[in-house]
C-alpha cells in the first residue's frame, strides 16, 4: 500500500467510514509501525515535540464544538488515534525519505589502505569487483564498500585498473596531482612522489584532469586505448600521445622492459622490484641508455649480468640490499 492509498484509508477511518477490513488494515499498520520501526532522534528530531506538533494540528481540525466541550487531554479515544496514524505515517516516510537519499555517514564505512612495499606486489579486488594489481612500492586506499555516487579511491605509485561497468556510478582514482574518471575500462596510474604522473588506457575510455597543485592550471583530456595523458614536467600542461602498451604495462605481468631509459631511471624500476639500494661510483653512469631489454621472472643477479653485457658496466653486491654500479664508458 502506497502513501496516497494510506491516506485515503485514515481518512475514511476518521470520518469513520472504514469497513472492517479496513479496520483491522489500519490497526495491523500501526501494530506492525511500532513493532519494527524506531525513532532517529539525529535524523527526525525530538519524537515528543513532533508529536505534540502533530496533535496540535489535529486539534484544530477537530470540530470547534468538541473543542470547546473537552479539553486537549480528553480528547476522545478515536481522535487520538487517528493522531496517532497521521503520525504514524509521518514517521514512515521520514524513514522512507532517509533511507533512499541520505547519503551514508562515511564514519560507518571502513577505510582499507593497502600498501605493497619495496620488492612486492598485491592483486585486489574491490567491493564492486574492479580488479586491481598494485605495483611495488605503491598504496592504495579504497573504501570496505562503495556508498556514494561515485566509486573513489586514491593512489600513491602504479596500480593496473580493470573497471567493473557502471553507467550510474563512476570510477575515480585520485593521485596528488591527476583525477582520472571512467566508466568502465582497464588503464594503468603511476604517479610516484617525484616522479611523472602517467595515465594509459588500454581498454575503453578515461577522462584525466588536473587537480589543484602548485602551478597547475585546472584543464582535463579524453584518452582513448594506447594513448597516455601525462603533465609535462617543463610546461606544467595536461598532455597526451600515443604508447605502445607493453612498455607501461609489462610490470604487472611480471616482466622488466628497459626501453630508452637511462640506467639512473632502470635502478629507480630495480630498487622497487627486488627491494635493494643501488649506487654508482661514477655519476656519468647514471646517463647511460639502455636501449632495449627484457626480463621476465629474472632474478637481480641475472638483470645485472645482462646489463654487464650489455652496456659495459660492472657491478658488486656489497650485501643484500645493495648494489654498486661501476665501470667506464658505456656502449652506448
Amino acid at each position: 500500500m502506497n502513501e496516497s492509498e494510506l491516506n485515503k484509508l485514515f481518512d475514511k477511518y476518521q470520518n469513520n467510514q472504514c469497513t472492517a477490513e479496513e479496520l483491522r488494515t489500519v490497526e495491523d499498520f500501526l501494530s506492525s509501525f511500532q513493532n519494527n520501526n524506531q525513532w532517529n532522534k539525529e535524523v527526525h528530531g525530538d519524537q515528543n515535540e513532533v508529536e505534540n506538533r502533530i496533535l496540535q494540528k489535529i486539534e484544530r481540525n477537530l470540530d470547534p464544538n468538541t473543542k470547546k466541550s473537552k479539553s486537549r487531554k480528553f480528547i476522545s479515544s478515536a481522535s487520538l488515534l487517528v493522531a496517532a496514524s497521521i503520525s504514524a505515517l509521518l514517521v514512515l516516510s521520514i524513514l522512507v525519505y532517509s533511507n533512499d537519499h541520505k547519503e551514508v555517514d562515511k564514519s560507518e564505512v571502513s577505510t582499507i589502505i593497502r600498501k605493497a612495499g619495496k620488492g612486492q606486489k598485491y592483486s585486489i579486488v574491490l567491493a564492486d569487483g574492479t580488479k586491481v594489481k598494485l605495483n611495488s612500492e605503491s598504496t592504495l586506499v579504497f573504501p570496505e564498500k562503495f556508498t556514494n555516487y561515485t566509486r573513489e579511491v586514491e593512489l600513491v605509485g602504479e596500480a593496473f585498473f580493470e573497471v567493473t561497468e557502471n553507467p550510474d556510478k563512476p570510477f575515480i582514482v585520485k593521485t596528488k596531482k591527476l583525477t582520472t574518471e571512467v566508466l568502465g575500462t582497464s588503464f594503468n596510474v603511476r604517479a610516484f612522489e617525484k616522479k611523472k604522473s602517467v595515465v594509459t588506457v588500454v581498454t575503453g575510455k578515461v577522462k584525466v584532469s588536473t587537480n589543484q597543485y602548485e602551478k597547475l592550471t585546472s584543464e582535463s583530456i579524453l584518452l582513448l586505448p594506447e594513448e597516455q595523458g601525462y603533465i609535462d614536467l617543463v610546461s606544467n600542461k595536461l598532455t597526451k600521445s600515443n604508447i605502445e602498451l607493453e612498455k607501461v604495462i609489462s610490470w604487472k605481468n611480471n616482466t622488466i622492459v628497459f626501453d630508452h631509459v637511462s640506467m639512473r631511471e632502470a635502478a629507480d624500476i630495480l630498487e622497487r622490484w627486488y627491494d635493494v639500494k643501488i649506487t654508482f661510483e661514477k655519476s656519468s653512469i647514471k646517463e647511460c641508455l639502455i636501449l632495449r631489454s627484457s626480463y621476465k621472472n629474472e632474478s637481480l643477479e641475472n638483470v645485472l649480468k645482462s646489463l654487464k653485457f650489455i652496456q659495459g658496466i660492472d657491478y658488486r653486491i656489497a650485501d643484500n640490499k645493495e648494489v654498486v654500479i661501476s665501470g667506464g664508458i658505456c656502449k652506448n
